[in-house]
């Protein structure tokens, strides 16, 4: 059983375990296989002690949409709660640590959010039909650049479609 939808987030921190600071998602409906929506949100990072960071996710960003932490996760949450009222599942790649904590984080900020399963974990999904679930996999030209918060939630959302 599918759900009519898969909102597939990819979230980007200051680090591994660092805050998050710059999200993309892509809503793709699980009958047409077509993606039905996106956005890209981001807010100032406090600061980036992560040299990988700065140096592969900061510059294929663009600006900031949001002044705040905060803000950004009410704005989430709002688009969330839209996708789920219309039968979307919520699926990210490796979801811990980066999306789970913003995740987590985020239920603190706005309870509307809650709730958030079930949380479906692409990797897993991969790993249960025989593959690798953490192998790098070839982009398609609408999945560039890498580290783009919204690219990789359409690259995440196309290795989950191919495994269903």
């Amino acid at each position: 059983m599918l759900p009519d939808y898969f909102f597939v987030l990819d979230v980007e921190s200051t680090a591994l375990h660092g805050v998050p600071f710059a999200m993309g998602w892509v809503v793709v409906d699980t009958k047409t296989r077509v993606e039905i929506a996106h956005r890209y949100m981001s807010c100032l990072p406090v600061q980036v002690p992560d040299t990988w960071v700065v140096e592969n996710v900061i510059p294929v960003l663009p600006p900031h949409t949001h002044l705040s932490f905060k803000a950004l996760v009410m704005d989430f949450a709002t688009e969330w709660v839209q996708w789920r009222a219309n039968g979307a599942w919520l699926a990210t790649d490796v979801a811990w640590p980066v999306e789970a904590k913003f995740l987590l984080q985020a239920v603190e900020i706005d309870r509307r959010i809650v709730p958030v399963y079930p949380l479906i974990d692409i990797a897993s999904v991969r790993l249960a039909k025989g593959l690798d679930p953490c192998a790098s996999y070839a982009r398609e030209s609408n999945e560039l650049p890498a580290h783009h918060p919204v690219a990789d939630a359409r690259q995440s959302a196309r290795l989950l479609l191919e495994v269903l």
